[in-house]
């Protein structure tokens, strides 16, 4: 729906997916007429979005809508609610293929240049990675609604030959620190039960579990609200706290037995930036203050102190022998 001047707009962020367009529309317009007494000119459901414009007749109705009523029940059956906000956030994520190499992916510079290739009314658009440590994700915004309706009716392409995928206007959080058990069945059975036994569509809920850094990304349609309000997921018996961010983890390597880690903590390299560590067997595992720093720490490959040379690489799960537990996997 177009958005001129003179058009009024309420938009509805939180459409369940598995809604179909029509039925959505009928039943916003009924419930909105009958229960609020608010006449509507026009609704229009995009269902892959997970959202609905409303065009009302009258500022009031608006103001009404968005800062009293705020939401309403939509399906008493289905125990569907809806709310109304005064703007949509078109914050979306595009996914590559997760068992692509790293070196193969396309930057967000060639992602926005397809992006506007591809869809000539595209302008302005911001794209980066979501973190250096999830390189296949990237977080894209849009500057309006149609932009992002064109590119959601073809969700999946190819750029230099690895397969994307359009998730529009999805939350995401980060899980850290997970049990060793955990699996991307596993984390979906959770999120699902979090979020009241509600299923959620593949296009509503996207999981990416990676098993040697013990961390996950999840991406989630606003529609499931339960889920949502939760501020940890409980996976195998243990709450595991949603975050925004991962923690900036490297590892340095051969430690040699014995040696006096500060003169590595006092190196110009990590001076200042190191706020926590671990060493197991001849591995340090060290916790920096920032993105920044993560990066240029890595971008060093290696530090050579006291004749000692040793590599710099991304964080992983390092094993100790003499405590690790068993693995039910294996």
């Amino acid at each position: 729906m177009s958005s001129a001047n003179k058009d009024i707009l309420v938009y509805v962020p939180d459409i369940p997916s598995d809604i179909a367009d029509n039925d959505g529309e009928q039943m916003i317009q009924t419930r909105l007429q009958n229960t609020l007494s608010i006449k509507v000119k026009k609704v229009k459901c995009y269902s892959k979005l997970g959202v609905a414009v409303i065009q009302v007749t009258m500022e009031d109705h608006k103001t009404r809508l968005v800062s009293v009523v705020d939401s309403i029940v939509l399906d008493p059956h289905r125990s569907i609610n809806i709310s109304f906000v005064n703007k949509l956030e078109l914050d979306s994520y595009i996914v590559y293929d997760r068992n692509a190499s790293i070196s193969k992916i396309p930057s967000s510079e060639k992602l926005v240049t397809h992006l506007k290739q591809a869809y000539k009314s595209i302008e302005n658009l911001l794209c980066e990675s979501i973190t250096p440590q999830i390189p296949n994700i990237f977080h894209v915004t849009f500057n309006t609604l149609d932009n992002l309706v064109e590119v959601t009716n073809s969700s999946d392409f190819q750029l230099d030959g690895i397969l994307a995928t359009v998730y529009p206007c999805v939350n995401f959080s980060f899980l850290e620190n997970l049990p060793r058990t955990t699996n991307d069945d596993k984390l979906r059975s959770a999120v699902i039960t979090q979020n009241g036994d509600k299923e959620l569509s593949a296009t509503s809920l996207y999981i990416q579990y990676n098993k040697d850094t013990g961390d996950a990304v999840i991406l989630v349609s606003k529609s499931a609200k339960t889920w949502l309000m939760k501020q940890s997921l409980i996976i195998d018996g243990q709450n595991i706290e949603k975050k925004t961010a991962l923690t900036c983890r490297i590892l340095v390597s051969p430690v040699p037995r014995g040696f006096n880690l500060d003169h590595i903590f006092n190196d110009s390299l990590f001076l200042n930036r190191v706020i926590g560590h671990n060493q197991v067997n001849d591995t340090l595992i060290l916790e920096l203050n920032n993105m920044e720093t993560y990066k240029n720490v890595l971008a060093q490959k290696v530090i050579k102190i006291d004749n000692n040379s040793m590599k710099i690489k991304p964080y992983a799960i390092v094993i100790d022998p003499e405590t690790m537990e068993i693995d039910a996997e294996n």
